[in-house]
């Protein structure tokens, strides 16, 4: 590799030579060219929605685009969502783990008040948990070692551990992926000793998916035998993008009495999802970074 600003080629000038940080500005630029151009996208799906939603959703929303950095990160819900990740709300897009991840975090804080007095207990579990029932190779669909809890995720023993500790029963909800490119819904009451999946293309549960779930709650509840898979109630999409919110809504229609999804609303959820985060996140940033000013100017 060479130095002093003959280490890369220009593409089309053969006498151009450039430094090797030409590479990192090339990288902003691209970077920069696609949030405008998912933005822009972003906007013309809004457009195309103006008669069937309420105004006040699009004012909201360009308030937001006037207000967040185009290079940043959802705050105070630990997914690691990227700024220009939220565009794809506004879209026909397939949501990824990531915006599920984003989503039931951000119900987990909006429906706080529900579920800290919830009888039986409300566990929201985020999508690392059914990720670990359906693909690890510690869970066996016949026997799961003793050293299971000393090699499992920290998180998904500390769920095994409430579920164990739950004196009246908890009830357990999850988004869960199911091959190809497709979300449902997952509901595990130990009160009532049910599995529910809903599914809004009727897919069956991943292949021993229900096995590998049933070692996993035998572990920590060795003598409670729950009843055959049922089917969860849920909405039947019709197009090819919808299955993410679709199984957020179920999950939400079962814990709180929303309004199951429908063709009709389908671009008002994906809108109220994106509202709901970017206000949390709005709010997040400024309780967190109003102290820190105070501080900067009490020192000064």
């Amino acid at each position: 590799m060479l130095d002093g600003k003959v280490s890369i080629q220009h593409w089309d000038r053969r006498d151009v030579f450039l430094p090797f940080d030409a590479l990192g500005t090339w990288a902003l630029i691209l970077e920069i060219d696609t949030a405008k151009k998912a933005w822009i996208d972003a906007l013309h799906w809004m457009e195309e929605q103006q008669h069937t939603i309420p105004e006040e959703y699009a004012a909201r929303i360009k308030s937001f685009l006037c207000q967040v950095p185009w290079k940043d990160y959802i705050k105070g819900l630990g997914s690691g969502l990227t700024m220009m990740e939220m565009a794809t709300f506004l879209s026909k897009g397939w949501l990824s783990d990531t915006h599920i991840h984003t989503m039931l975090a951000v119900t987990r804080h909006l429906r706080n008040d529900i579920l800290s007095c919830a009888d039986p207990c409300i566990e929201i579990a985020l999508p690392d948990f059914p990720s670990h029932i359906f693909d690890s190779p510690l869970l066996s669909t016949t026997h799961i070692t003793p050293d299971y809890p000393q090699n499992a995720p920290k998180s998904i023993i500390r769920l095994g551990d409430k579920i164990k500790c739950a004196a009246s029963g908890i009830c357990i909800a999850a988004v869960s992926y199911s091959p190809e490119n497709h979300w449902a819904c997952l509901l595990i009451d130990s009160q009532a000793r049910t599995i529910h999946w809903g599914d809004s293309l009727g897919r069956a549960m991943p292949a021993g998916g229900e096995n590998q779930l049933r070692a996993w709650l035998s572990f920590f509840l060795p003598d409670m035998h729950f009843l055959p898979l049922q089917t969860l109630s849920c909405a039947h999409q019709s197009d090819s993008y919808s299955c993410g919110i679709i199984a957020i809504n179920t999950l939400k229609h079962h814990l709180f009495g929303d309004d199951l999804w429908t063709s009709p609303h389908q671009e008002i959820l994906r809108i109220t999802e994106f509202v709901d985060i970017m206000e949390f996140s709005e709010r997040w940033r400024v309780n967190v970074s109003a102290p820190a000013l105070h501080r900067l100017i009490k020192h000064s």
